[in-house]
């Protein structure tokens, strides 16, 4: 019991599990016990392979033989039970079985994506020290900071590390964030020459820049900001630029 429960950890943690065995016998039993393990683990959703150039024959057979089996399987065969369970992981595509690895579908079968039931509301992410030294986090809200991050993310054996990438030359990248302060962009529109601005609010947090001259308008919104200036391309990057300086970053 104590090697089954080391085989759902692993299956806990991502891994996967192989056990040389006889294709008949004691086999039989060790789907039953393994597949009951893996039910109380919570990882039942974790296919079983059986892989054996006599697999489909020896679970055909297993359930017709009685002989060799205990009184207590002997009765089931009799009845309409099987005295194994595989039968019924083989229906629910819980038992896996092939001649070898090379079967057609064995591939696609071990590699398809198994959702576990497992539910995780925090984890653990290990960052190198030359990649941790580059964090400058800046204050967002009392108590909240962010900060952008340039790594390589490897897991491995659920364990998340970020660590430096080697051989990459990347810029920094700056994401800006917060309101818009309506007084500092007319002065900046005011140092660029633009003069004329007319603030008009909506309501429901949404303001409106008409810039007359220029036969523009800006509304400025709580997650977005619209610059309206007749395919002025070289008037909207201006207009782009001067509310990028009035936001903060990080």
């Amino acid at each position: 019991m104590c090697t089954l429960r080391l085989e759902c950890l692993t299956l806990r943690g991502g891994g996967n599990v192989l056990i040389p065995c006889y294709p008949t016998g004691v086999v039989y039993d060790l789907f039953e016990c393994l597949s009951g393990k893996m039910q109380e683990s919570g990882v039942a959703n974790c296919p079983m392979f059986f892989i054996s150039p006599v697999a489909d024959m020896s679970l055909a057979y297993s359930n017709i033989l009685a002989e060799w089996l205990s009184s207590v399987k002997q009765n089931k065969v009799y009845a309409p039970e099987e005295p194994f369970p595989h039968a019924l992981l083989v229906k629910n595509n819980k038992l896996k079985h092939f001649k070898h690895i090379y079967s057609e579908g064995f591939s696609t079968d071990f590699q398809e994506v198994i959702n576990l039931p497992l539910k995780r509301k925090q984890g653990q992410v290990l960052i190198e020290t030359n990649v941790a030294q580059k964090i400058v986090p800046v204050e967002v809200k009392p108590g909240i900071s962010l900060s952008t991050v340039t790594g390589s993310l490897n897991v491995k054996d659920n364990i998340h590390k970020i660590q430096e990438l080697s051989d990459i030359k990347s810029k920094p990248v700056k994401y800006e964030w917060g309101t818009l302060n309506i007084t500092e962009f007319l002065q900046k529109l005011s140092q660029e020459g633009i003069t004329d601005a007319k603030v008009e609010s909506l309501g429901g947090n949404v303001v409106v820049i008409h810039l007359q001259a220029e036969d523009a308008l800006i509304q400025l919104e709580d997650n977005s900001t619209h610059v309206v200036c007749n395919a002025d391309e070289k008037l909207r990057t201006k207009l782009r630029n001067i509310v990028m300086q009035c936001l903060k970053e990080f």
